[in-house]
């Protein structure tokens, strides 16, 4: 008896140890399964976290710049002097944007980024008022804000220039913008070059403004004429003149923000002379040959094409075709060729910096280049 009491109460404290041991290893298998799960699910956190941390980032960097997918083209630009009252006038614009991108757009507002807009004389004199109202050249888009990506689309933007004048004459004068448009959409700002500008040769009334667009507009925004522009980066500010010339003899050539001469023209080609602010956009076979005469004549090849086209005096000797009135020395000659009035012209520097910039002009310049005052 005494022995198997023995027996029996060790084996129970063998028993009672191995359950304990069994116990701490099941509290350490626990332990581990529980520090493994929670670190899965820490780094899942960490994984969330990181994927909304680069969603957030690129959500704030698309407000800053614009998305790969965010590409526009502006077409044209058709520039109208609207009458609000009785000799008060504030320029609209008329722009056809395509979406060359991938996604929808919607559109909130334009805005002019730029140096400079010109005022060309259409109209013997004038008198000009020119309020800018507000910091920046900007208004909302109106029209078809959404701008899908299968077709064009047209826009409206009443711009904050106004202008004070008087004509003597009912002709409006030419405004020649010289920089980007910065586009605005719901979630970006896309910056991009027109084209093609044009000025409508007439006032409207504001009645007629708003309705442009509709199924029932006033006028046809298709007569005004469309001017290839050149690209802002091309802008130099100081006007020079670039001699043309092109094989084809019914060619002919309009640039916005430019004057040109007479053609001269036989069967052997076309040629002209432009003045103008930038270096001029050419396409359909135009070419410059030079900036003066001189430095045309010292070519052989090309004194063959100006002689082929323009011959020379009976001296033999090549004359100038064309000059503009008081501007004979920039292209090497002194008098005594056809002239040309260039375009009269008064160039307004836009400064963000002014709430509101008031410039008078009691006459309009005799000569371009002309800069307004403050």
């Amino acid at each position: 008896m005494g022995y198997r009491d023995f027996d029996s109460g060790a084996q129970g404290n063998i028993r009672s140890k191995i359950n304990a041991m069994d116990l701490k290893k099941a509290k350490r298998k626990i332990l581990k399964m529980h520090d493994l799960i929670l670190g899965i699910i820490l780094i899942g956190l960490a994984g969330v976290a990181a994927w909304y941390g680069s969603q957030k980032a690129s959500d704030g960097l698309k407000t800053v710049f614009s998305s790969e997918s965010d590409k526009i083209t502006i077409n044209s630009v058709k520039i109208f002097h609207v009458e609000l009252l009785k000799d008060i006038y504030q320029i609209g614009i008329v722009c056809e944007i395509s979406n060359i991108g991938q996604e929808g757009l919607l559109l909130k507002k334009a805005t002019l980024k730029g140096r400079a807009l010109d005022i060309v004389a259409r109209a013997p004199t004038h008198i000009f008022k020119i309020h800018i109202t507000q910091d920046t050249i900007t208004g909302p888009i109106v029209g078809m804000t959404f701008l899908g990506t299968d077709r064009p689309s047209l826009i409206r933007v009443l711009l904050p220039i106004k202008f004070d004048m008087h004509l003597k004459y009912p002709l409006p004068p030419e405004i020649v913008f010289w920089g980007q448009w910065e586009i605005t959409t719901e979630d970006s700002t896309i910056s991009s070059d027109a084209s093609y500008y044009g000025n409508y040769d007439k006032f409207i009334d504001l009645d007629t403004w708003k309705s442009l667009l509709t199924q029932r507009p006033t006028i046809d925004i298709g007569e005004v004429q469309l001017k290839a522009a050149p690209q802002y980066h091309e802008f130099r500010g100081e006007y020079c003149e670039y001699i043309l010339y092109n094989a084809d003899r019914s060619a002919e050539i309009e640039i916005y923000g430019f004057s040109r001469t007479q053609y001269v023209r036989n069967d052997n080609g076309t040629m002209t002379l432009l003045v103008g602010p930038s270096k001029p956009p050419l396409t359909g076979g135009w070419e410059i040959m030079g900036h003066t005469y001189p430095e045309i004549w010292a070519d052989p090849e090309k004194l063959r094409i100006y002689n082929s086209i323009y011959p020379p005096g009976k001296n033999g000797k090549p004359k100038a075709f064309g000059a503009f009135s008081g501007r004979w020395e920039h292209v090497g000659v002194e008098g005594g060729v056809p002239t040309t009035r260039a375009q009269e012209y008064t160039r307004l520097h836009l400064n963000e910096k002014n709430n509101e910039k008031t410039i008078d002009f009691t006459q309009a310049p005799k000569q371009p280049g002309r800069e307004a005052k403050d």
